[in-house]
């Protein structure tokens, strides 16, 4: 999808502070989606060598079954969340120091984590300082729209 430019003026409609932006419906709304299987949704697809450390890309999903699809999400708290993580000898040193830098242990198992960002964090924090609010049945919408203008994508 991103390199067919399925994400290009797409909007984060879902902005909340100190956990997650929100984007990948071209709709802007929160309720459209896509997929590379024409269209339909498809199973999480967890990987225990994947985490949700800050800078993290993952697929958003309905808590349901078969429910990923275009919809994604940055993971962008910054602040220590080792506390987060339940079982310590189930994770490597490396990234147990990378949650002390921020991210969410707990989505660890529920979502798939796809990509990372690599370089520009700093826009990421801009976007999570958005002003926020509510807008029909949906919480954490931006105020001002932030805007996709491009995706690049790194293999």
């Amino acid at each position: 999808l991103a390199k067919n430019g399925y994400y290009k003026n797409n909007e984060f409609f879902r902005v909340i502070k100190d956990f997650m932006i929100q984007s990948g419906d071209p709709s802007n709304q929160g309720t459209g989606t896509a997929s590379i299987f024409g269209g339909k949704t498809f199973d999480t697809e967890i990987s225990n060598q994947l985490y949700n450390i800050r800078g993290a890309l993952a697929l958003a999903n309905t808590g349901q079954a078969s429910s990923s699809s275009s919809q994604f999400f940055i993971v962008q708290n910054s602040q220590d969340m080792t506390i987060q993580i339940q079982d310590k000898t189930k994770y490597p040193q490396k990234i147990i120091d990378a949650y002390k830098k921020g991210g969410y242990p707990s989505l660890d198992g529920s979502y798939t984590v796809f990509g990372q960002v690599i370089s520009g964090m700093d826009v990421v924090d801009k976007i999570k300082g958005v002003s926020t609010g509510r807008s029909g049945m949906h919480q954490d919408v931006p105020k001002e729209d932030v805007v996709i203008t491009s995706v690049t994508v790194s293999e």
